[in-house]
């Protein structure tokens, strides 16, 4: 593994519509050596495939057929990347890539930097503003149960270097995999700095986050429970 340069991991399904546009603008906005990750779940739409028609060797896919969800592809981008610092992000265009070279400037005095919606600075148009309330509270929820100094704890917009990550793992199988990633770093004295950032909507293809009440409670319970267990828990 090359330890100078960074490597940009993008966990899709259904992404075929947005990976190209967002793979070329990491590539022209980051600074230095850099590579993009694709770790496709199998997409029905192809993904993967037109990631390998870009034909650039900086852009690089794993189709995963035995193996789905969310934190274990990023987890396997991490693993398979080849340079020292990773970022991790959405597929669907709402997390500006322009903005990677802010988190990787805060990695100089801090070990994570994550994009942050709510710090100064930031913003989230969202996909709707029930899925804008609902991210929100669970937000606020989360730091004060869990007493972090961190204004995003579910943002999913991460750099750190790559041993840090390994070192820690993920736990959880969605969206809960990041406070917990963020609480534990945190816990263990490692120093999280945010960059704000503005979050817009998804204009192609379809949300995978909650958009509605319903999606809310059956997600929000797994936010709970993690919540909960690292308050309550000796282990964290």
């Amino acid at each position: 593994m090359s330890q100078k340069g960074v490597s940009v991991v993008l966990p899709t399904y259904n992404e075929k519509d947005n990976i190209r546009e967002l793979a070329r603008r990491i590539l022209d906005s980051v600074k230095g050596s850099v590579e993009v990750v694709v770790v496709d779940d199998d997409s029905p739409d192809l993904t993967w495939k037109a990631v390998k028609e870009m034909g650039d060797p900086r852009v690089r896919v794993i189709r995963r057929t035995d193996e789905k969800g969310l934190t274990s592809a990023i987890m396997r981008g991490v693993v398979e990347s080849r340079y020292g610092i990773v970022v991790w992000m959405d597929a669907d265009l709402s997390m500006p890539p322009e903005k990677i070279n802010e988190l990787l400037s805060g990695l100089t005095h801090h070990d994570i930097a994550i994009g942050s919606r709510y710090s100064k600075g930031g913003k989230d148009l969202g996909d709707t503003r029930t899925a804008v309330f609902m991210s929100r509270t669970l937000g606020l929820v989360a730091r004060a149960v869990l007493n972090v100094p961190v204004t995003d704890l579910n943002t999913g917009f991460v750099a750190a270097r790559k041993k840090l990550v390994e070192e820690l793992g993920f736990r959880g199988d969605y969206g809960e995999y990041c406070l917990d990633f963020l609480y534990r770093a945190y816990k263990l004295g490692y120093s999280i700095v945010e960059v704000p950032y503005v979050c817009v909507p998804r204009i192609k293809g379809e949300s995978k986050t909650a958009t509605n009440l319903l999606g809310f409670f059956v997600r929000g319970r797994k936010y709970i429970y993690s919540m909960l267990r690292l308050r309550f828990s000796n282990r964290g």
